[in-house]
C-alpha cells in the first residue's frame, strides 16, 4: 500500500531515474572509453616492440657464460625465446682498416681514400638468426669458427665476395704507447640481406622511435658465430670494445591483457623481478621493455581518470541536484496521502523506509539503463576505431564496472533522497492533510551561508583569473610568524582539496542567490530584463517575486549546465590545439628531413634550390658537449642566418625573443642559448659566462661562451618536448672550433601541400633522404592521439549529458510551477487572456532567469577553462592557450534552446485542458 502512494507520481520519479541514469552513463562511458583507448595504445606499441626484455653486459676478459645466461633466462615462466647477440664497434677509417688477402682496397673504396670514417660493426650471431629475416644472397649460412658473413651492401661497395679472406687492423696511438693490432684472417662464407626486423635488432633499436636520426642507407656489417666473435674480441685486448645482449621474448597473450591493465601490471612485475634476479646473478644489466610500456601507460591512464573524474564532478552534481529536486517535489506532492496514512497509525519510520525503498528501486533501474546507455555511447564512438564487439562485451560486462555503476546509481539516489524522505516522514497529520498553498516569502537579505559560498567561490575564480596558486607561495612564508603560516597553510590545503572542485559551484550558488534569492533583488533584475515583454512585464515581475528561492534554484541549475558545457567545449578545443602545437614543435617546420649517414649540412642548399621549397636550414643534434663543473649536456647546432626563415616557432618560448637571440648569435661567435631546465638547475641567467668543450676532444680546452638567451625547446627537437633534458644551442662556427659533431637533419618550409612535397623530396634524393616527417605523421603515429581522442569523446558525451540533466530538471520545475498555478492561469484565461499570451507570460519568467543563468554560465565557463589550463600549464613545456572553437556558439545555442524548450513543454501541454475543468471547485 505504501508503494502505491509513491508510484502514483511516476512523472517525478521518471525525472529522478533520469538523473541516476545519466550519472551512471557518464561514469560507464568514462571508464570504458579509457579502458578501450588504453587497450588500443598497448596493441599499437606492442606491434612496434622488437623484444620484450634485454639483458646486456660488457664483454669480460674471463668466462663469457653466454650459454648459461641464455638457459637461465629460458627457464623463466612464459619466456618463449632467448637470443644472444654480440656487438663490437668497428669503424673503418684512417686508424682501422679491413684487408682482403693483404690488400686494403676494401677500406679505401668505402672511405674515399681514408678521408672519412665508415661504421662497420662486428656482430656475434646465433645459428638461428635467419628466423628474424636474414636471407642468404650468395654462399651459405655457415657461422662455424673462422668464417664470417657480410651484409650485401658491404659486399657490393667494398668488392668483397664469397671465398675472400678478411683481416681487421687497428692502429692505436696514446701519449705513452703506439702499437698495431691485427686479427686472424676470416673467410667470407656468405653474403646476407637483412629485413627491417633484423636490422632493428642489430642496431639496438628495440623500440622503433620515430623521428630520431636513422642509420646509413647502406648497412655495413660483419657477422660471426659466437665462438669466433668471442675469440676475436678477446684477442683484441680491449682495442675493440664489445658487449653481449640477450633479447628475451615472452608469450604476450599470457602476460599482457590489453583490456585488464591491473592484471597485466602484476604479470609484468613478476616477469621483471625474475629477469632482474637472473641478470644480477651474472652481474649483468637488464631492461624490461614491457614494464616500461605498462608502467608508463598505467600512470597516464590514472592521471586521465583523475583529471576527467574531476571534470565530471559538476555533471554528477547536476544529477544529484535533479534527484534531490525530484525527491522534494514527490514528497510535497504526496503530503495529503502521508497525512491520511499517519491518521491511520502508520509510523514515520515505515513511511521513511517505503520512500527510500521506492527511490532505491528507481535508482537500480536507472543504474541498469545508465549501464546500457554508457556502453552504447562507448561502442558508438570506439567502433570506427576497430573495437571488436567481443572485446567490448568483455570490457562492458566485467564485474567491477557493473558493481561500481550500480553502487554509484544507488548511492546518488540514496544520498539525494534522505532529506525529502525525512521531511515527508516528519509531517504532522494535521499539517499533511491541509492543502498546500504557495505563500509569498518574506523580505530578507542574503544569509550567512550564501555570503560564505560567494566569498569562497569568488576567491577561487579570482585565483584562476590571476594565475595564483596558494601552494606555490607557501615556501615564501619561511620565517614568518606561526600565526601567519598556519592559517595560510590551512587555506592553501583547503583550496587545493576542496575549492579546486567546489569553487565554481559555490560561486554560481552565491551569485544566483544574491541576484535572485530575495524579493528586492529579484524584482530589480526582473524589471530590467522583462522590459521587452511589454504589457506582461508587471505580471512577470510580480509572479517571479513571489518565490525567489525557486528562481535562484532554477538559475543555479541552468548556470551550472551552461558553465560546464562551455568549459568542456573550451577544454576540448584547447587540448586539441596543444596536441597540434606539440606536433609542430617536434617537426619544427612544414617538413623535417632526416638524411642517411654521411650527408653534411651543405645538403640544405640542395633542398633550398628546389622550386617547391621556400627555405631550408640544417640542425645538428648531439650529446657530446660538456660544461665545466656542470657536466654533460646535449647540444643543437643551428645556422642563425636561415633558422627563422625555415622554422615554425612561437616567440614566447624564448627569453628574450628568438629573433633577438639569433641576432646576437650572428654578431657574437661565442654566444650560446641554453635550455630553461639547465638555467633553473644551475641558476644561470642571460649575460652569464660558462665554459664549453666537446667531450670527445679530451685534450681540447674549455672555451668561454656567453649566454644570450634561454629557450624552452628547439624546433624539430630530437627528443620529445616533455623530456626536459638540459641542452645548449650554438652556431656552426663555435661548433667547428671546439669540435662538436652530431647527426644533422633539416627543417624545410615548403610551397604547397607538405605531403606532396615530402613524396617529391624522397623521389628527388633517394640516396640522401631517409625519412621525411610531416605534422600529420606525428599526429597519426603519436600514442597521445588516441588518448586525446578519448578525452575529447568524454568531454562531448559529458556535455550532452549535462544538457540532458539540466533540461530534465528545468522541465520538472516548470511542470510543477504550471501545476501549482493552473487555477490562477485558468482564471486569467476566463477573463480574456489568450492562450498565446498565457504561454508567453510563463515563458518570460523563465527567460528572465535563463538570461541571468547564461551570463553567469558563460563568465564562469571562461574562468574555469582558463584556470584549469593555467594549472595544467605549470608542468607543460608548451603553455596551453584558451581557444574559442567554432563549436562554441553552437554549444551555447543548443544549451539555451534545450533549456528554454524544457521550460516551454509543460506550459504547452497544460493548456490543452478546458478552462471550465481548471476552475471547477476542487
Amino acid at each position: 500500500m505504501l508503494f502505491k502512494v509513491w508510484w502514483r507520481d511516476w512523472r517525478r520519479f521518471l525525472s529522478l531515474g533520469i538523473g541516476v541514469m545519466v550519472a551512471v552513463a557518464a561514469f560507464v562511458d568514462l571508464d570504458l572509453n579509457l579502458s578501450a583507448t588504453g587497450a588500443k595504445v598497448v596493441e599499437n606499441v606492442l606491434s612496434n616492440l622488437s623484444a620484450d626484455a634485454l639483458v646486456y653486459y660488457q664483454a669480460p676478459s674471463g668466462e663469457w657464460f653466454v650459454e648459461d645466461l641464455s638457459q637461465d633466462l629460458s627457464t623463466i615462466p612464459h619466456v618463449i625465446d632467448v637470443e644472444a647477440i654480440g656487438y663490437a664497434h668497428f669503424s673503418i677509417g684512417p686508424y682501422s682498416r679491413v684487408l682482403r688477402d693483404g690488400d686494403d682496397t676494401p677500406s679505401k673504396s668505402l672511405t674515399n681514400g681514408y678521408s672519412e670514417s665508415v661504421s662497420a660493426p662486428i656482430y656475434g650471431l646465433p645459428e638461428d638468426f635467419r628466423k628474424f629475416g636474414a636471407r642468404v644472397v650468395s654462399g651459405s649460412w655457415n657461422l662455424s669458427r673462422g668464417n664470417v658473413l657480410i651484409s650485401s651492401d658491404l659486399s657490393e661497395d667494398a668488392g668483397l665476395g664469397v671465398g675472400d679472406c678478411v683481416t681487421f687492423i687497428v692502429n692505436v696511438t696514446t701519449p705513452s704507447l703506439r702499437f698495431c693490432w691485427e686479427s686472424s684472417p676470416l673467410r667470407v662464407a656468405g653474403v646476407i640481406e637483412f629485413s627491417d626486423n633484423a636490422t632493428s635488432l642489430l642496431t639496438a633499436q628495440l623500440y622503433k622511435v620515430a623521428f630520431l636520426p636513422r642509420p646509413p642507407k647502406r648497412f655495413y656489417a660483419f657477422c660471426l658465430g659466437h665462438g669466433t666473435f668471442e675469440g676475436l674480441v678477446r684477442n683484441s685486448s680491449g682495442v675493440i670494445p664489445a658487449f653481449f645482449a640477450h633479447y628475451v621474448w615472452v608469450e604476450r597473450r599470457t602476460v599482457v591483457d590489453p583490456w585488464n591493465l591491473d592484471a597485466t601490471k602484476e604479470n609484468v612485475k613478476s616477469f621483471e623481478l625474475r629477469i632482474r634476479n637472473v641478470a644480477q646473478a651474472y652481474g649483468a644489466n637488464e631492461v624490461c621493455l614491457l614494464s616500461l610500456l605498462v608502467s608508463g601507460l598505467s600512470s597516464t591512464m590514472d592521471f586521465l581518470r583523475i583529471l576527467l573524474g574531476a571534470l565530471s564532478f559538476p555533471l554528477l552534481l547536476l544529477c544529484w541536484y535533479l534527484v534531490l529536486t525530484a525527491g522534494h517535489l514527490i514528497a510535497r506532492g504526496r503530503r495529503r496521502e502521508i497525512g491520511l496514512l499517519k491518521v491511520r497509525g502508520v509510523p514515520s519510520r515505515s513511511i521513511l523506509a517505503s520512500y527510500l525503498a521506492a527511490s532505491l528501486s528507481v535508482g537500480l533501474v536507472g543504474s541498469f539503463l545508465g549501464l546500457l546507455l554508457g556502453g552504447f555511447m562507448t561502442y558508438w564512438y570506439q567502433s570506427p576505431w576497430g573495437l571488436p564487439l567481443s572485446s567490448f562485451f568483455r570490457l562492458w560486462w566485467r564485474g567491477s564496472t557493473v558493481a561500481m555503476a550500480i553502487g554509484l546509481g544507488c548511492g546518488v539516489c540514496l544520498v539525494a533522497s534522505i532529506i525529502p524522505a525525512r521531511v515527508a516522514s516528519r509531517l504532522s497529520p494535521l499539517e499533511a492533510t491541509m492543502e498546500y498553498v504557495e505563500v509569498e516569502e518574506e523580505l530578507r537579505g542574503p544569509g550567512k551561508w550564501t555570503l560564505l559560498a560567494f566569498a569562497l567561490g569568488a576567491a577561487k575564480v579570482a585565483e584562476w583569473l590571476l594565475g595564483f596558486n596558494p601552494l606555490e607561495h607557501l615556501s615564501s612564508l619561511r620565517g614568518a610568524p606561526f600565526f601567519v603560516v598556519i592559517p595560510y597553510f590551512i587555506y592553501a590545503s583547503f583550496d587545493a582539496l576542496v575549492l579546486n572542485f567546489l569553487g565554481p559551484v559555490l560561486f554560481i550558488y552565491g551569485v544566483s542567490a544574491l541576484l535572485l534569492g530575495s524579493r528586492p533583488s529579484l524584482r530589480e533584475v526582473a524589471s530590467v530584463l522583462a522590459k521587452p515583454a511589454g504589457r506582461l512585464k508587471n505580471l512577470v515581475v510580480r509572479d517571479l517575486s513571489r518565490n525567489p528561492s525557486r528562481a535562484s534554484k532554477i538559475a543555479f541549475l541552468a548556470a551550472i549546465c551552461v558553465a560546464f558545457s562551455l568549459t568542456m567545449a573550451l577544454l576540448s578545443a584547447s587540448f586539441a590545439d596543444l596536441h597540434y602545437r606539440t606536433a609542430v614543435s617536434i617537426v619544427g617546420s612544414d617538413l623535417k628531413v632526416v638524411p642517411y649517414g654521411g650527408v653534411t649540412r651543405d645538403f640544405a642548399d640542395n633542398l633550398s634550390s628546389l622550386p617547391y621549397v621556400g627555405a631550408a636550414t640544417p640542425v645538428v643534434y648531439g650529446t657530446d658537449a660538456e660544461l665545466r663543473v656542470i657536466g654533460r649536456v646535449d647540444f643543437y647546432v643551428i645556422d642563425p642566418f636561415t633558422f627563422l626563415q625555415a622554422t615554425r616557432y612561437e616567440e614566447g618560448l624564448c627569453e628574450p625573443s628568438l629573433s633577438s637571440a639569433l641576432e646576437q648569435l650572428k654578431d657574437d661567435s661565442r654566444a650560446i642559448l641554453i635550455s630553461e631546465s639547465l638555467a633553473e638547475q644551475e641558476e644561470l641567467r642571460i649575460g652569464d659566462y660558462v665554459w664549453l668543450r666537446a667531450r670527445s676532444n679530451l685534450s681540447g680546452l674549455y672555451e668561454e661562451v656567453r649566454i644570450v638567451g634561454i629557450v624552452k625547446l628547439v624546433p624539430g627537437c630530437a627528443l620529445p618536448p616533455s623530456a626536459k633534458v638540459p641542452f645548449v644551442v650554438v652556431g656552426f662556427g663555435l661548433a667547428e672550433s671546439i669540435g662538436l659533431r652530431g647527426t644533422p637533419y633539416f627543417l624545410v618550409k615548403v610551397r604547397g601541400d607538405p605531403l606532396e612535397v615530402a613524396r617529391s623530396l624522397k623521389e628527388e634524393f633517394p640516396d640522401h633522404v631517409s625519412v621525411v616527417v610531416t605534422v600529420e605523421d606525428v599526429l597519426r603515429e603519436s600514442p597521445t592521439t588516441p588518448l586525446l581522442a578519448s578525452v575529447e569523446s568524454f568531454l562531448a558525451h559529458a556535455l550532452a549529458c549535462s544538457i540532458a540533466v539540466a533540461a530534465a530538471g528545468l522541465c520538472l520545475v516548470s511542470a510543477v510551477n504550471v501545476e501549482e498555478r493552473a487555477y490562477e492561469l485558468a482564471l486569467m484565461r476566463a477573463r480574456g487572456m489568450a492562450r498565446k499570451q498565457a504561454i508567453s507570460f510563463l515563458l518570460w519568467e523563465f527567460v528572465v532567469i535563463l538570461v541571468v543563468s547564461l551570463a553567469l554560465g558563460v563568465a564562469l565557463g571562461f574562468a574555469s577553462a582558463w584556470g584549469l589550463l593555467s594549472l595544467m600549464g605549470e608542468n607543460s613545456v608548451l603553455p596551453p592557450r584558451l581557444v574559442l572553437p567554432i563549436e562554441f556558439w553552437a554549444v551555447l545555442g543548443v544549451s539555451s534552446a534545450a533549456l528554454l524548450m524544457s521550460c516551454a513543454i509543460p506550459a504547452l501541454l497544460a493548456f490543452r485542458a478546458p478552462v471550465v475543468e481548471r476552475v471547477r471547485f476542487r
